[in-house]
């Protein structure tokens, strides 16, 4: 029982909807949805400046693209101010299908 509710409590960082979906699904109540690739694009140190840099660069993009969800919350939520570090911290990511 008590992992349980340690595993409710905890921080989980999905890196996809499908997990943050699921996640939500299995009861955590503190799941921190990213979405940053950090293999393009300017990166930083200082998570504040990452995530002011990240801004700056993507907007600065041709291509499309919408930074919040349908309901308007926003996708990448790892640098947000409003985020609790509760511990544990435990990263979800899923690998990707590969067509052989």
């Amino acid at each position: 029982m008590a992992e349980a509710a340690l595993f409710r409590a905890a921080t989980h960082v999905a890196f996809d909807t499908p997990t943050t979906e699921r996640l939500v699904q299995l009861g955590a109540t503190n799941v921190v949805r990213s979405s940053d690739c950090l293999i393009i694009g300017p990166s930083r140190r200082d998570p504040h400046e990452h995530t002011r840099t990240r801004e700056a660069w993507f907007s600065s993009s041709s291509e499309e693209h919408s930074d919040t969800d349908d309901s308007g919350e926003k996708w990448d939520r790892l640098g947000s101010s409003d985020v609790r570090w509760e511990p544990p911290i435990i990263l979800w990511y899923r690998q990707a299908s590969t067509s052989g």
